[in-house]
């Protein structure tokens, strides 16, 4: 049991930099996945969905849902999080209220990297769900894309 509450958030710091860490990278595996299979010429360290986005015509079966911006905000926004989480930048992007620290509720993300309309500080809970949840549908829809048309969903 964690009675300390110092300890308690920076155990949701790690949790959430872990969290944000896991949903980039099954996007960028399923990148890399592709990249391979379909012989894009991407570099391997930079292949992602949104590298592959990038050679796709809108108009292919996984160009139709990598250019869709339900697909890719999201993205966009929770890459920039883990970019800051790996640079130690946590605590500036996790904020809470102005409180006595023993008191502090459960931190929020910064508008900065919300992709909903309108865009709103989250808590960091409901901001994690949200990922998770964008991160399912995004590759689901990316694999019915490939599964559609398996030869080349690429162009």
């Amino acid at each position: 049991m964690i009675e300390h509450p110092g300890a308690v958030i920076d155990h949701v710091y790690l949790a959430f930099d872990g969290l944000t860490a896991a949903v980039i990278n099954m996007t960028d595996t399923l990148g890399r996945l592709v990249n391979s299979a379909y012989g894009l010429n991407i570099d391997p360290k930079r292949a992602s969905l949104l590298a592959v986005r990038d050679i796709c015509t809108a108009s292919s079966t996984l160009g139709a849902v990598l250019h869709n911006p339900q697909n890719t905000d999201w993205l966009r926004k929770v890459r920039d999080l883990r970019g800051r989480c790996q640079h130690a930048d946590i605590e500036e992007v996790l904020t809470s209220e102005t409180s006595p620290y023993s008191q502090r509720g459960q931190p929020f993300v910064e508008v900065a990297y919300c992709w909903n309309v309108p865009v709103r500080p989250m808590l960091v809970l409901d901001y994690a769900e949200e990922a998770l949840v964008a991160a399912e549908n995004s590759l689901l829809a990316a694999m019915a894309a490939i599964l559609s048309a398996p030869t080349n969903p690429i162009s």
